[in-house]
């Protein structure tokens, strides 16, 4: 085992009673208790490992090992492989938590730990994880339930102090601005030089708004509609590679006889790095010849993992949920506006598809002139106020926000437990045509 692991008896010795010196295995009930062993040659290596065996649909338990020695505020790695067999839904029924105690042995903190892929079989319990202030110890869990006739192995559990990841702070701008009888020639101009001044206040990125070239031109979509790259990316680039920052923009993009609204994204060397297409389109689109997208893709920057989407899209739940189980962290939506209820509908949905998801939610939007900058927990970080400018914020996507983790004595990251307590194999109506 590596040196400096923090886990008591981590190679299982010590048997008594079945269980290894430091380890105790738990479950709601007796009657769903599952079958916990010792495998004597079940591990990684041919050493031993922890077994728990489910022999009806309801049984539920788990393994219990102990951290001593944990220091306040340090950064840890844990990790723990894992195998299994019969076992159909891993991820809903394969579970490892970390649970930080205080001086008193009194939870604290608790989380889970995300199943990542492995080798040869195994899968790894992996993450990085910082003790609270009041943290003293830890326990670890690491369990098995609802899987009728399936087995868990587990070996080779390390709790690792480490260094604490670096800081990933990135300043945010977002832009309402709404030109008036102009040319999708001047437009591109106007724009570029509002993501300029958005650069000029050290933005690290900028989102500007839909459709850059058409609004307020008179023009339809198909006169502006361009190719990707060209006459916009270009005219947003320059400033792109000149302020050193990143660009949201709208577009409408021909390819062939093919017409998208297009989200394009745009790195600190001007370059064109990634774009979205539409999804859902309101009646006036797809009736004036537009085409939409199907795919939900995520774009790697200097700073974290981003998504976009486009307008109507931010009407339906689903796309900006697709963007974060793809990994994104922040979700960019250029947006004419969503006045349902007289606008009354607006922040309440922008905020909780931040909630919902636990990502960064950034919107540039015309009607209202109400642009925003929306945190993981909802709170409207820079709002525009129902003018044309620019809004600023400040943020750090290693920030966390501990809250009271439900029907636990303890508190707890969303941004981490509320995807490991999915049931995507439950959400087959969402499919339903």
């Amino acid at each position: 085992m590596p040196e400096g692991n923090l886990v008591r008896n981590p190679d299982f010795n010590g048997l008594n009673a079945g269980k290894p010196e430091g380890w105790e295995h738990k479950a709601p009930r007796d009657e769903i208790t599952p079958a916990f062993s010792v495998d004597r040659s079940g591990g990684r290596q041919g050493g031993r490992s922890l077994k728990i065996a489910c022999r009806h649909q309801a049984d539920c338990g788990w393994w219990v090992g102990q951290c001593s020695q944990v220091e306040p505020e340090a950064w840890y790695e844990f990790v723990a492989y894992l195998r299994t067999e019969g076992v159909k839904h891993v991820h809903d029924s394969v579970f490892a938590k970390l649970g930080w105690l205080d001086a008193e042995g009194k939870l604290v903190e608790k989380e889970y730990v995300p199943l990542v892929p492995g080798a040869e079989g195994w899968r790894a319990a992996r993450g990085l994880v910082q003790a609270p202030a009041d943290a003293r110890s830890a326990q670890i869990e690491l369990g098995l339930r609802w899987a009728a006739g399936g087995a868990v192995w587990w070996a080779d559990a390390a709790l690792l102090k480490t260094v604490p990841p670096p800081q990933r702070r990135v300043q945010v701008a977002v832009v309402t601005f709404e030109p008036s009888d102009g040319t999708p020639a001047k437009n591109r101009q106007l724009f570029a030089e509002q993501a300029d001044k958005a650069g000029q206040q050290g933005a690290d990125i900028c989102c500007l708004g839909e459709a850059i070239a058409l609004v307020g031109t008179g023009a339809s979509n198909t006169d502006v509609a361009e190719a990707v790259p060209g006459p916009s990316t270009e005219a947003l680039g320059q400033v792109a590679r000149q302020r050193r920052m990143w660009i949201v923009a709208g577009v409408y993009e021909r390819l062939g006889s093919t017409i998208y609204n297009t989200a394009v994204l745009l790195d600190r060397q001007g370059q064109l790095a990634g774009t979205y297409h539409k999804t859902h389109l309101p009646e006036t689109e797809y009736t004036g010849g537009l085409t939409p997208g199907d795919q939900y893709p995520v774009f790697r920057t200097d700073f974290g993992t981003i998504g976009m989407q486009v307008c109507y899209d931010h009407f339906f739940p689903e796309v900006t949920r697709s963007l974060a189980l793809n990994g994104a962290e922040m979700v960019f939506t250029p947006i004419w506006g969503d006045e349902r209820e007289d606008g009354y509908c607006w922040d309440l949905v922008a905020r909780a598809r931040a909630i919902d998801n636990a990502i960064w939610y950034v919107a540039a939007k015309y009607s209202g002139r109400r642009s925003l900058i929306i945190d993981p927990w909802g709170h409207i970080r820079a709002d525009t106020q129902g003018q044309m400018g620019i809004a600023v914020a400040h943020v750090d996507l290693n920030e966390r926000h501990k809250c009271p983790w439900l029907s636990v004595a303890g508190r707890g990251d969303w941004a981490k437990f509320r995807w490991a307590q999915r049931r995507p194999h439950t959400y087959r109506d969402l499919l339903r045509e």
